[in-house]
């Protein structure tokens, strides 16, 4: 299906000018596809695509100049011609960037006879290879222009400020006028900075700072539950309290963790519990706040950990209860 253009979009067809350049379009703010033009205008542009859009269809149009996206325009489909050579015509309907209208208009006017380039008019073989420059050169001073910061206001100093005996300096500007003369007064010597006094305040008796007293960590009291975790191993943690006098230390495996032994030694006293499991990743000591045991040793045994508690006092009975020991004296 080929769309006919109103009028006065066909009118406009007659000042175009051949101009083929890659050209970064985003269709309806979704497809982004990267087409060849094939004329340009003030007023709009031609571009290649077997299936163009529907017209009426909002697009961006961007060049892509040394690695960078420039958006110039955004139009809408005025017309289109779906074949193997189709395309569609894009109407601009504002521009995205201050200068761009007038690279637009620049490029329409300059970029096939490439007068403002070429003092003479090239032959024909060499007749391509002037547009490409021309267009390149264009592309080349848009981005310029659009990395070139804004000029600031100008600011101009009343000559009546000038001081008596001031020399007057005047500069050779731009073409444009950049004020009046500005006035400069001879620089003033400066006088080195006095040395002050120094006054001593009377001082009182010396004070010392106060210390601190150091205090010992606290110690479960018999009676309370302590809780200790274990950096590795099989054993999370190690719980102790009291039951009935006796001292019971239970011990929370990870998963799949369970004690396999309980054991008591006299000298030195100790309460060795194997737990199957994990191995831990080292050699542990772990030290506990309890009035009947000193640390936990905690080592490799086999497979699985082996923790060894110091004893402040050898055992009299040691008793094993699933995952617990039962320590009497």
């Amino acid at each position: 299906m080929i769309d006919v253009a109103p009028s006065p979009v066909l009118q406009e067809r007659s000042s175009r000018s051949a101009f083929k350049y890659p050209v970064r379009v985003t269709i309806a703010g979704e497809r982004v596809v990267r087409l060849l033009s094939g004329d340009l205008s003030p007023n709009g542009m031609f571009l290649q695509m077997n299936e163009p859009p529907e017209a009426g269809t909002v697009v961006v149009l961007a060049f892509e100049v040394r690695g960078q996206v420039l958006p110039f325009a955004e139009g809408e489909v005025a017309w289109r011609r779906g074949s193997q050579r189709g395309g569609f015509g894009v109407r601009f309907t504002r521009f995205l960037h201050p200068r761009a209208q007038a690279l637009i208009e620049y490029l329409a006017a300059n970029v096939e006879s490439g007068a403002p380039l070429k003092p003479f008019t090239p032959p024909a073989r060499r007749w391509r290879w002037a547009s490409r420059l021309a267009t390149a050169a264009a592309l080349a001073t848009f981005l310029l222009a659009v990395n070139a910061p804004e000029p600031g206001p100008v600011m101009s100093l009343d000559p009546s400020l000038a001081c008596a005996g001031a020399e007057t300096v005047e500069t050779a500007g731009p073409a444009f006028s950049a004020g009046p003369a500005v006035s400069v007064t001879p620089a003033v010597k400066l006088q080195p900075p006095r040395k002050r006094a120094r006054v001593r305040l009377p001082q009182g008796p010396k004070q010392e700072a106060p210390t601190l007293a150091r205090t010992a960590p606290a110690t479960a009291l018999p009676g309370r539950f302590s809780s200790t975790p274990l950096p590795s191993g099989a054993a999370r943690l190690v719980n102790v309290s009291r039951v009935g006098g006796a001292l019971r230390v239970a011990i929370d495996p990870v998963a799949g963790g369970r004690v396999t032994a309980v054991t008591a030694i006299q000298s030195p006293p100790r309460l060795v519990i194997d737990v199957a499991g994990t191995s831990p990743t080292g050699r542990h000591a772990v030290a506990l706040a309890d009035p009947e045991l000193e640390r936990i040793s905690v080592s490799r045994n086999g497979a699985g950990t082996r923790l060894i508690f110091s004893l402040k006092r050898a055992p009299g009975q040691v008793a094993q209860h699933g995952d617990s020991a039962l320590v009497t004296y």
